[in-house]
């Protein structure tokens, strides 16, 4: 009875592989490249788990080094909306009060896909989803971008593991910088583009330049420079390559698009930056060696540094992607050709010669950072992300010509090919782990809230083990405004001042020409207004609401004064009520270059395109 049983199972199975046999040699093309397309998710998902899963473990934890003063950015969107009901324009729990919106890392999930998740979860979790989905985003995006070089889903795989998981993502994602994240919607922007030099399709531009406006709206400080650069010189090097202005045209569309939708978030923070420039020096560099070290040491995590670097820590050199993703892109620069893979190699090269730093006074990082924009940045081996995708890209372009030959003639190839792919993307990921592993660490003690706000030096509470940079997260907790926090420009003058410091007299206080006369207090407060109730104030009084000044505050509908660095107002004599509001200033015309592009890029053309159906299907009366 056995024999038989086995003997059935043992039919079945043969049956079985027959059918299977049957049903690629019946349409294998089809079928080969839907398995490919599952085999790439089983890649991605494994290199996932392995890369993420410590992430997961105890979502209670938080993370170190920027965390906090990223989630303190974040978390203001959280309190505005749901307990104040407004807008998150003004951050006043930190370092006695700061611009939200206008600040270029700031409330960068307010226009943001992840929105949904900080107004449900605890900002720890929700960040956590936001580092998932950011690394799924560029997995998706840099796999189609990688479709416009090669059709084989086994190298366009190739291309996004090498991008999205390299070590790089793992350093600077670990360490809290969240504007690194960005860097996901850098293909997406590049594809839309190069889809727009395709006759009749030149539109595409502007959903390129929405791209460039998301970026901008979610933090992106050192991505959207990157990607604007790469973005002017791809298409500078087609357009010169194939001696037409149709990129130059596309390029111009992108920008003023870019600008337009964005300009509701950009204006506020031109006016900020304007007033609280930023440019630092950058001398950092590195030679071949320390490339090669950065690029194929498996023995690399934010803790150890296989070898020494000039300036900061790891995080900004590590870049880890293994000897077989370094020859790739070496194979693809020496040997892949047409005007697509000369500017892709062109922009790799570029970008390659700019991740090493200022090694000379003329080397191109060196020119680069005496412009505007990029004289506010430094450590350039930040050039290298990008490096990464575009010469990964020009491998695949060289690679493509010759495996899309041969996968029309046996498809099976592109499932065999993953099997390597999968063994670099476990790789990739495993060493990413290694930082993975202590990105959140930290535990936060419990905090009541106070019942009213006010400033003090420093943060009331810590983390355990020990502080990193500040706790201004749990002070927002509590309700506490920290003076000494970290996380604003250096030159910010801070004219809020803690309650116990020996010139405090309240969060609202009446100053004039008979000192002790006059008394002020806050009877409202949210983190964009506070009601001020004054009373026995002299003549040529003036109302000081305790925050830091700036030129958006308004008091009464009127622009409010500087007062020692604090909000102020001048009164008539007597008692009566002051309304302080914090509202950008350049807010509502970067609404109207929002509505002018919107209208102009698709009310206009929906419209037009509603008249002529309705022309079309009018039926003309016959006489």
């Amino acid at each position: 009875m056995d024999s038989e049983k086995r003997q059935r199972g043992a039919t079945l199975i043969a049956s079985r592989v027959r059918s299977l046999g049957r049903y690629f040699a019946g349409n294998s093309a089809r079928q080969w490249h839907s398995v490919a397309l599952l085999g790439a998710l089983c890649v991605c998902a494994a290199a996932l788990r392995i890369l993420l899963g410590p992430l997961f473990k105890s979502l209670t934890l938080y993370g170190f080094h920027d965390w906090d003063s990223h989630s303190a950015y974040n978390y203001i969107t959280t309190v505005a909306l749901k307990r104040y009901h407004e807008l998150p324009f003004w951050n006043p729990w930190m370092c006695g009060g700061f611009p939200a919106w206008a600040y270029v890392e700031g409330t960068t999930n307010l226009v943001s896909p992840y929105l949904p998740l900080y107004l449900l979860l605890p900002i720890q979790v929700a960040e956590r989803f936001e580092i998932l989905g950011s690394t799924i985003t560029a997995l998706l995006l840099t796999y189609l971008l990688a479709g416009r070089f090669s059709k084989s889903t086994a190298l366009r795989t190739f291309v996004a593991v090498a991008y999205a998981l390299n070590g790089r993502w793992a350093l600077q994602t670990a360490t809290g910088h969240m504007w690194h994240m960005q860097y996901a919607w850098l293909p997406l922007s590049l594809l839309l583009f190069d889809i727009s030099l395709e006759p009749g399709r030149r539109r595409w531009a502007i959903y390129s330049g929405i791209v460039l406006a998301l970026i901008v709206y979610m933090g992106g400080i050192y991505p959207l420079p990157h990607t604007a650069l790469l973005l002017v010189f791809y298409g500078c090097v087609i357009a010169a390559a194939r001696r037409t202005i149709r990129p130059l045209v596309s390029l111009a569309i992108v920008s003023v698009c870019g600008i337009c939708f964005a300009a509701p978030k950009l204006l506020p923070m031109i006016d900020l930056m304007m007033r609280y420039p930023r440019k630092v020096a950058s001398t950092e560099a590195i030679d071949l060696s320390q490339l090669t070290v950065m690029l194929t040491e498996p023995n690399q995590s934010y803790d150890w540094a296989p070898i020494a670097v000039p300036q900061w820590g790891w995080h900004e050199y590590g870049i880890y992607v293994g000897y077989w993703v370094v020859v790739s892109m070496i194979v693809g620069f020496v040997a892949a050709r047409g005007s697509k893979a000369l500017a892709l190699k062109a922009s790799g090269l570029l970008f390659l010669l700019l991740g090493f730093g200022a090694f000379h006074p003329r080397a191109p990082w060196t020119l680069l950072h005496a412009l505007p924009v990029f004289n506010s940045q430094h450590v350039p081996t930040r050039f290298l992300f990008p490096a990464i995708l575009l010469l990964t890209a020009t491998f695949a372009s060289f690679a493509g010509r010759i495996i899309d030959d041969m996968l029309v003639r046996r498809p099976w190839l592109d499932v065999l090919l993953l099997v390597p792919v999968y063994l670099i993307a476990i790789d990739i990921a495993a060493v990413g782990r290694k930082t993975m592993e202590h990105a959140f660490y930290l535990t936060a003690p419990e905090i009541l809230p106070r019942p009213t706000f006010h400033h003090q030096d420093a943060t009331p509470y810590l983390y355990a083990p020990g502080e990193w940079s500040g706790a201004t997260l749990l002070a927002m907790y509590a309700n506490v405004g920290v003076v000494g926090c970290y996380g604003v420009p250096d030159t910010l003058v801070r004219g809020a001042i803690s309650d116990k410091s020996p010139g405090y007299r309240g969060e609202a206080y009446v100053v004039s020409g008979s000192p002790g006369k006059g008394g002020a207090t806050v009877t409202h407060w949210t983190p964009n207004t506070a009601t001020v109730q004054y009373s026995d104030a002299p003549p040529q009084s003036l109302v000081v609401y305790n925050m830091n000044f700036d030129p958006s505050w308004t008091a009464n509908g009127t622009p409010a004064v500087d007062y020692q660095a604090e909000v102020a107002f001048p009164v008539p004599p007597g008692s009566g009520v002051v309304h302080f509001r914090y509202y950008p200033r350049t807010f509502n015309w970067g609404l109207l270059l929002f509505g002018l592009a919107a209208g102009v890029t698709f009310v206009v053309p929906a419209i037009r395109h509603w008249t002529r159906r309705r022309a079309a299907n009018r039926i003309v009366p016959q006489g």
